[in-house]
């Protein structure tokens, strides 16, 4: 994530300068546990303020952040049947306030995503009573085990928003978006479709 990334390595190299007195050309010579110690200092020393100490946690947290860490497990995970039709799928969407389904086949495996621009479009153009797996996208499949950082730039490339989620065997255990990743580094993102404690 390019700047983070930026932010991250300025931080890095304006510790090592306070730290070590080495030039910013010689690299960087701050291991993890002393950078977050400098971090934790300068915010008691209200050098820094908490949200942006927490920040800087964050993107350090998040280079060891795993997938099946941060996914929606399987058994939360709202699906449609691929032979559900299209009006239908739009009122699950509706209900629980998605924008993307996983659409589903007989064996519970993932086969496709349902957009919801893409079901309504279809809807108004007298097609709501078609099956939803007529208007679904590809999905994209990755391990477990892959670290977030690589997912979201592999989102990011490639221009998609939500993965399912599959362990060694390849068995599906969960989904993950782009606004769980972001949410990993900048803590909870509500909009508002969300409900509120009041």
């Amino acid at each position: 994530f390019p700047p983070l990334r930026l932010i991250s390595r300025g931080l890095i190299r304006f510790t090592n300068v306070i730290v070590k007195g080495k030039g910013l050309e010689e690299g960087p010579f701050v291991k993890e546990q002393e950078f977050l110690g400098v971090v934790e200092a300068a915010a008691i020393e209200e050098v820094i303020e908490k949200h942006e100490r927490d920040l800087i946690e964050s993107v350090i947290e998040f280079g060891d952040t795993v997938a099946r860490e941060i996914m929606v497990p399987l058994p939360a995970m709202v699906t449609v049947h691929q032979s559900t039709t299209i009006d239908a799928a739009i009122g699950v969407s509706i209900e629980h306030g998605f924008s993307r389904q996983p659409v589903i086949n007989d064996d519970d495996d993932v086969i496709g995503i349902a957009f919801m621009k893409d079901l309504v479009r279809l809807e108004r153009s007298s097609g709501g009573s078609n099956p939803v797996s007529a208007q679904m996208r590809r999905v994209v499949v990755g391990p477990e085990n892959k670290p977030v950082s690589k997912l979201m730039r592999e989102m990011q490339a490639n221009k998609f928003h939500l993965a399912v989620v599959a362990d060694e065997y390849g068995s599906i255990t969960g989904l993950i978006t782009l606004e769980d990743c972001l949410e990993e580094l900048v803590g909870e993102i509500a909009d508002e479709s969300d409900d509120e404690e009041l």
